[in-house]
């Protein structure tokens, strides 16, 4: 039986993986230092916005989804993995913002995202959500009930 061909991984998708590091837990001490691990790659998906608006989309939903993943694998004491999550749906809103996506839809996907948060990155995420919103042009009516 033939295999069929995989398709090209992204290389920040494979960034967001290593990093990520699933199945190993961190500790509170070590929880600073990996969260700076992942803003590394924030940062890459963040140069990516300017030119492939859609890409980085898809990558910041990949990116959130692995947080959802790793949350139980830490310790976050800190409260440094739960800033950067909120960091990264703030470069999702601003990604969606590029790509020319309906504000409504963003919208819809944020508040959807509150109302299931079960590791509280949504946690006042309203107030970030709006600046964020504001800076790249969305009107607030666009955010609904934020």
């Amino acid at each position: 039986m033939r295999r069929k061909p995989r398709g090209k991984v992204d290389p920040i998708e494979r960034q967001i993986e290593v990093t990520l590091r699933p199945g190993e837990f961190v500790h509170d001490r070590a929880c600073i230092s990996f969260v700076s691990g992942l803003e590394k790659v924030a940062a890459n998906i963040g140069k990516v916005t300017a030119t492939e608006p859609a890409r980085s989309v898809t990558l910041c939903e990949a990116f959130l989804a692995g947080c959802h993943a790793k949350a139980e694998e830490l310790d976050d004491s800190s409260g440094s993995f739960g800033q950067f999550a909120q960091d990264l749906i703030c470069l999702w809103i601003k990604a969606r913002q590029a790509s020319g996506a309906d504000p409504h839809e963003t919208a819809a996907t944020l508040l959807a995202w509150i109302d299931d948060d079960p590791y509280a990155f949504c946690c006042q995420i309203e107030k970030a959500a709006a600046r964020q919103s504001r800076a790249d042009g969305i009107r607030e009516a666009d955010l609904g009930a934020l």
